[in-house]
Parts: C-alpha cells; structure tokens; sequence
C-alpha cells in the first residue's frame, strides 16, 4: 500500500495527501535518508521528528515502535516499514484513537463500494502526551492496536457505544456533532480517501481477477464478477480532522469480544451478504442448476459410451472404447466448483451396486412451515448425486445457471433480497419468494433507507458536494458505481493514473501486504 500511495501521490499530489509518507526498507533506505536529511532538527514544536516502525508480515501490533533517531534504529537489511508518525491526533476525553472502517468491494469490474455505516473506534488505554524521549516507548499511549491495549489495566469494558476503550463511529460521529464540527463533511472525507486509494489499484485487481478466473474453465464464462471482499480501514483524525490512512487489511477480524464488536461486525457481514443476494433459497436452486446439467452430462457420456461399445461389436475391434460420433479425448483433471457453491449442495451417495441413495440436505436457516413449504417447491424433488464438474461441457452448461441464480453481482442479486434490520446480520435474512427476491418490497425499502441517516437530505453541504450520489441500503453507503457515468467521470483520472503509474502483479511479484 504505501510503494503505491507514494507513487500516485507523486502524480497527483493534491489528491492523495490523506497517507503519512511511508517508506519500505531495505528497498527505500537510501530515498528515506534524503526525505529526513532534508527535514530540519526539529519540528514546529522544538522536538525531533518522530517516525513509527513498522515490521513487515507481523500482526496485532507485534514490534512497532517509535524512533526520533530513525538512522539508528532502521537495521541495514532488515525489512520493515518506516512511516512519519502523526504528532498531533485528535483526542476523545484525553485519548489518542483510531477508526476501523469496513468497505466492502462489491464487484471489481464495474468497479462498486460500499462503506458499512457503522465501525469501531479504538482509543489507548493511557492519556497522550505528544512523544518525547521520556515517553516514546509507551505503547499503550502511542500505538491504539487493540490487541496491545486490551491487557492493559485500564482498559475500560463498557457496554454504551460512547464509552469505554472501544466506541462505535456512530458514537464519534455524533460527539463531533456535538461540539460544533461538520460530522458529515468528516465522513464524507473519510470516505473520499479510502474510495480514491481503491480506485488507483483497480487496474491491479482487474489484472490479477481476470488472471485467476482464467484458470477455472467453469468461472471464466461466468457473466459478472463473481468475487467480493470487506476489507478494514484504519483511519486517525488528526486535530484539524484530516483524516490519515494508516494501513488496509484485507483479512480483518470478524471476531466479536464484546456486544459492540458484536453488533458492528455481525452489521457488517450480515449487510453484505443481503447485498449479495445471499439467502437458502438461491442455494437450493444453484444446487438443483448444477445437479441437472450433471445428469444430462451423466446420460450424455452414458449414450457415448454405448455407442462404442456397439461400434466396437460391429467391426469386431478390441481397440479402445471410444464414441463414433467423436474421437478420444484426452482425460482433463476434474476441476472443483468454486466454495461458495459446492459447500451448498446435497452430496449423495451411491452404492457400489450401481444404485443411487439421496443424500443428506443441508438444514434450512429457517424452521417456519412457510419456509419449509417454499423451499420445497423451489427444490422440486429428491437430491441426486452431485459431483464436481470441469471441463468444456461444465462451463457451457453453468453459464445460465450463474445468471438466473444470481451467482454474479448482477441487478438481480444487488437489488433482490429483503432482510432485516441493520445489525441483525446474516440471522436477519428474511425468507423471500423462489427466487428470493421480493421487488416491490426491496424498492420501497431501498427508497425509504436513500431517505435517512446522512446520506440523505439532511447531509451538509460540504459533504454533499464531495459525494452527492451517496444512498444507504442495507446498512452500506453505496459511495462508488463505475457504471455510474456521473461516478465515474468525477474519478477517472484517478483509473487513468493507477493503470499508468502503478505496476501490474506480473511486474512486480514482491508487492507489499497490509
């Protein structure tokens, strides 16, 4: 992230000012050394700069630390990331924190995301003071990583949003209401740089998506994109809110250790899935898809088969069984459905006497008899056997089945699934018609979500004008469609300067993970 932050902020340098200048070792030493021969002894504030190192490939705060004397401390050879450190953060009731932000990447091309409406902001355990000498090795004053702060002492449990070691961001967003700030232009700006930093990689995800559902012969036919991801922003205000990209998780914690963490996360992969047009009753119509065009490629090498068989009678040869009607072929290595699919269907068993068994279903998430009646006539008879498919035939036969089931992230799937409140999660999915989608529902629900919180109306102008196409649904800011024309030709230069500065992951094989 920052080899690329650096190299379009070099481009486009009013634009991408929102990430500290970031360097990683042992590559950029010698480009470190000139940045800090440049700066002066001290900053405004008569102390030396202080700059926060970072080792590579480690998690949860393991061996960051603080250096006024970077020279000394960066070892020759030794990878890490060395970083200007934020001196002057905004604090809440004393404390330095953090934002933990969740965007979610619908689809890679057309390039859609959304921002869940809610997060976690995670504060020290002990009151800043800005780093001297004295207390530059104090973790818990300086570094707001939960899993060093958690064993601290003073960390504070508490179960209201506004309090405790760990808030939500609807809780910040409202304590800057409160003390006269412009809380949506702050979202709103929030938002601008975690939007625009994806931006400038999509040409790379582009790349490496279209390189690995290349390989998938029963993928590469598939209509849309047909992958997603929720990835975790770590964001800090600083004390003229500007808001600082600190790192980007592309596995963030989904674990819930309090009933905040709870609500938030659950929220968030509970959105996302509803988004996703998740729901039993497109898996059961997938599993029935696949099952189907199965049988016919079943019946269809059983026919082959016979055919050579009685050819072979005909002309009296002992050659090798082969169907008249086309010439052998060789044996390609069977290929597996991709998880999402295959863990969903009903797996039989057959008999070695030939005879086939029903296997056992997968349980409905729901037990009501509505949803057992409606689930049945979606399934419209017993389960077969259902092995996995590869090959010419398979890829042929599942290209409908991933348009009519919503396997893509088509209209269909991105519109269709009626859930429940926000924070419910994927237990809030509601039961829908076969398809399940409810149109009529789903399009007074999304119009009455467009109309609230602060994506609506009542947004400011600051923040309208930095994002005015801005809607909630499912609990998600829907920030960034590029099949939007308006959308796109606000960030095209942004596409344009990403494809040309930034290099491709056949060029660069070493690109930095955060």
């Amino acid at each position: 992230m920052g080899k690329n932050l650096n190299a379009i902020g070099r481009y486009l340098p009013d634009e991408f000012c929102f990430h500290p200048r970031t360097y990683t070792m042992p590559e950029e030493l010698a480009a470190f050394k000139a940045y800090h021969a440049s700066r002066p002894p001290c900053g405004p504030d008569g102390l030396p700069y202080t700059y926060i190192i970072k080792p590579t490939n480690r998690i949860q705060g393991r061996g960051i630390r603080l250096t006024m004397d970077p020279l000394v401390d960066v070892v020759d050879g030794k990878k890490c990331v060395i970083q200007d450190y934020i001196a002057k953060p905004l604090l809440w009731d004393g404390f330095k924190f953090d934002l933990r932000v969740y965007v979610l990447v619908l689809s890679i091309d057309p390039l859609q995301v959304l921002v869940y409406g809610d997060g976690l902001a995670r504060l020290c355990t002990t009151k800043y003071v800005e780093p001297t000498k004295d207390n530059i090795s104090k973790t818990k004053m300086h570094l707001t990583n939960f899993a060093i702060n958690k064993l601290s002492k003073a960390f504070d449990k508490a179960s209201a949003d506004d309090e405790g070691s760990k808030r939500s961001i609807q809780a910040c967003l409202e304590w800057l209401r409160e003390s006269g700030y412009d809380s949506e232009a702050v979202w709103a700006r929030i938002i601008d740089c975690m939007l625009k930093t994806i931006i400038s990689i999509q040409p790379q995800m582009k790349a490496s998506y279209d390189e690995t559902m290349s390989k998938f012969e029963v993928l590469k036919n598939a209509p849309q994109s047909i992958c997603y991801e929720i990835y975790g922003f770590d964001v800090m205000l600083d004390d003229e809110l500007h808001p600082w990209l600190l790192e980007i998780n592309h596995a963030p914690s989904f674990a819930g250790g309090t009933k905040l963490d709870s609500r938030v996360k659950v929220g968030a992969v509970g959105g996302a899935f509803r988004l996703l047009g998740v729901s039993e009753q497109r898996k059961v119509k997938l599993s029935n898809k696949v099952q189907e065009h199965w049988l016919k490629c079943t019946m269809q090498q059983a026919k082959n088969k016979a055919l050579a068989v009685r050819a072979m009678k005909e002309h009296g040869s002992s050659g090798t069984l082969s169907s008249p009607l086309s010439p052998p072929q060789p044996v390609k290595a069977r290929q597996a459905l991709p998880r999402r699919a295959a863990s969903t269907m009903a797996w039989g068993k057959a008999k070695k006497s030939g005879k086939e068994t029903a296997g056992k279903e997968r349980p409905q998430t729901s037990t009501g008899g509505k949803a057992k009646e409606k689930a049945a006539a979606v399934k419209g008879g017993d389960s077969k056997p259902t092995p996995m498919i590869g090959g010419e035939l398979g890829a042929a036969g599942l290209e409908d089945s991933f348009a009519s089931v919503g396997f893509g992230l088509g209209e269909e799937a991105a519109a269709g699934v009626t859930g429940g409140e926000e924070g419910e999660g994927a237990a809030g999915i509601e039961e829908g018609d076969e398809e399940g989608v409810c149109e009529e529902e789903d399009e007074e629900g999304e119009e009455q979500e467009s109309e609230s919180g602060a994506a609506a109306g009542s947004r400011s102008e600051a923040a309208a004008a930095l994002l005015p196409w801005v809607k909630v649904k499912k609990g998600y800011y829907s920030v960034f469609d590029a099949s939007k024309r308006e959308q796109y030709e606000r960030y095209q230069h942004i596409f344009e300067a990403g494809a040309r500065i930034l290099p491709q992951p056949d060029e660069d094989g070493d690109d930095e993970e955060d």
